[in-house]
C-alpha cells in the first residue's frame, strides 16, 4: 500500500513551518515507514528553545506550578481536567500565541510527541501527556491486543495510532488515514521519529465513493478540524485551503479478508457516515469493533445525520453504546451502555460491536445492563442524567 501524495501545487507545512520553525521537507512516507535516525541535537534545541520561553512568561514559582500541573494531570487525579483548564491558560490564545514547539514523552509507551502549543489541543496534550478523549484511549486498551488490526480513520498528528501501534506490537497492524497535508507531515514525523514499522501511513480521506475534493480548515487554533464537508456559517470568511485530496474506499485500502481482530475508528468531521459506507465488506466480513465520532452539526450538513449511521449498523446486526469513564474513585473504569437511537444526536463518540465478533468478549464486562446508564453531561460537570430523563436542548 503506498502513500498517495499530495497535488503539486499545494505544498505542505509542518507544524514547526507553522510555529515559525524551520525543518527539513521529507518525501511521502512508504507503504512501511523505515526507523528514521532522529538527530539529538535537533531535540536538545526544542527543548532550550521551550525553556528560554517559559522563563520569559512564567516566574519560577509558576513554573513549578506548572510542572507540578503536569504531574497531576498525567496521574488523572481528582478534577485534573478543571486544574489544567484553569492554571493551564488553555483558553488564554494570547499567551500561548508566540510558544514554539515542544517534545514531550507520552506517558503510556513513552513515545516521542511533537507539539504545537499554539493549537488548543495540542496544550491539552502538553498537560495530559496523552490524546485528550481518555474515554477512547480506554476502548481502544480493552479492545486491542498484540496482534490485532487497527485503523485510524481521521489521525490527526498520530497519538492515537502510536497508542494502538504500543498496543498491537509488531505482530499487529495500524493503518493511519489523515488527509490534511500540514498534518500528515507531522503524522509521518512521529510515526518513522518512533520507529514504528507495523504503521502504515495514508495520505487520504475515506468516503464512500473514491474521488479528489478540497479540504479546508475552518477557524483557528485547531488544525485537525480541517474537513471535506461544508463549513458551518459561523466559520464564514475565516476558512483556508489545504488543497485538492484524494479520497478512497475503505473497501479498496483495507484487507478484508485477514482473519485478525480489527477495531476502526473514525474521526472525520463529518464524513463518517459516508466513510462507514465505503466500509461495507470491511464490516461484513470482519465484524470490526468502530468507534466513530458523531458530531451532529457537520453531519447534518452533509446530509447524513447521525441517526443515519446509527440505522446503518443496527440494520447489520451492530450494538451502538455510549462511554462512560468512572472518575478516580472508580480508577477511571470504562463502561459501555446501550444506546436508544434518540440519544446519538447528543453523543460526542459511539461505540458499535457486534455480538457475533471476538471484540464483542473482549468489552462484554464493561456492557451495562440497560437503564442503568447515568451520562456526565460535558456542560453541566458534576451533574448526571440517566436514560430515562430525555435531553434537554442543551444537552
Amino acid at each position: 500500500m503506498t502513500v498517495t501524495s499530495q497535488d503539486a501545487s499545494t505544498p505542505a507545512r509542518t507544524l514547526d513551518q507553522v510555529a515559525g520553525v524551520s525543518s527539513v521537507p521529507v518525501d511521502p512516507c512508504p507503504a512501511t515507514p523505515t526507523r528514521h535516525r532522529f538527530d539529538p541535537a535537533l531535540s536538545r534545541e526544542t527543548v532550550e528553545r521551550w525553556r528560554k520561553w517559559q522563563h520569559g512568561k512564567l516566574s519560577p514559582m509558576r513554573r513549578i506550578g506548572d510542572s507540578a500541573l503536569r504531574w497531576y494531570a498525567r496521574r488523572e487525579l481528582p478534577r485534573f481536567g478543571g486544574l489544567v483548564t484553569r492554571y493551564g491558560r488553555l483558553e488564554d490564545f494570547a499567551f500561548w500565541n508566540d510558544a514554539p514547539i515542544v517534545e514531550i514523552r507520552d506517558r503510556f509507551h513513552g513515545h516521542r510527541v511533537r507539539l504545537n502549543p499554539r493549537d488548543f489541543y495540542h496544550r491539552i496534550w502538553y498537560y495530559f501527556g496523552s490524546y485528550h478523549e481518555l474515554e477512547i484511549l480506554s476502548v481502544i486498551k480493552a479492545g486491542l491486543r498484540p496482534g490485532d488490526c487497527f485503523v485510524d480513520g481521521g489521525a490527526n498528528i498520530g497519538l492515537i495510532s502510536m497508542f494502538a501501534a504500543g498496543i498491537v506490537g509488531r505482530s499487529g497492524l495500524v493503518q493511519s488515514f489523515e488527509p490534511f497535508p500540514p498534518i500528515f507531515d507531522e503524522l509521518q514525523f512521529h510515526i518513522e521519529v518512533n520507529g514504528l514499522t507495523t504503521v502504515r501511513l495514508h495520505r487520504m480521506g475515506l468516503s464512500d465513493v473514491p474521488s479528489e475534493m478540497e479540504i479546508r480548515l475552518p477557524g483557528h487554533g485547531n488544525l485537525a478540524a480541517a474537513t471535506f464537508s461544508p463549513i458551518p456559517d459561523r466559520y464564514a470568511g475565516v476558512v483556508s485551503s489545504g488543497g485538492v485530496i484524494p479520497i478512497v474506499r475503505g473497501d479498496d485500502a483495507i484487507d478484508a479478508d485477514d482473519p485478525r481482530p480489527l477495531m476502526i475508528k473514525l474521526d472525520v468531521e463529518g464524513f463518517e457516515v459516508r466513510a462507514v459506507g465505503g466500509l461495507a465488506r470491511v464490516i461484513e466480513k470482519r465484524l470490526p469493533a468502530v468507534v466513530a465520532e458523531a458530531n451532529a452539526e457537520l453531519l447534518d450538513l452533509n446530509g447524513t445525520p447521525p441517526e443515519l449511521m446509527w440505522d446503518m449498523f443496527v440494520r447489520v446486526g451492530y450494538m451502538p453504546f455510549a462511554m462512560d469513564r468512572g472518575g478516580f474513585r472508580s480508577r477511571h473504569r470504562l463502561w459501555l451502555h446501550p444506546m436508544p437511537r434518540e440519544w446519538i444526536r447528543h453523543e460526542r463518540d459511539v461505540v458499535f460491536l457486534h455480538p457475533k465478533s471476538a471484540m464483542w468478549a473482549r468489552f462484554q464486562r464493561t456492557i451495562q445492563p440497560p437503564g442503568r446508564y447515568w451520562k456526565h453531561l460535558g456542560v453541566l460537570p458534576g451533574t448526571r442524567r440517566s436514560w430515562g430523563s430525555p435531553p434537554t436542548a442543551k444537552a
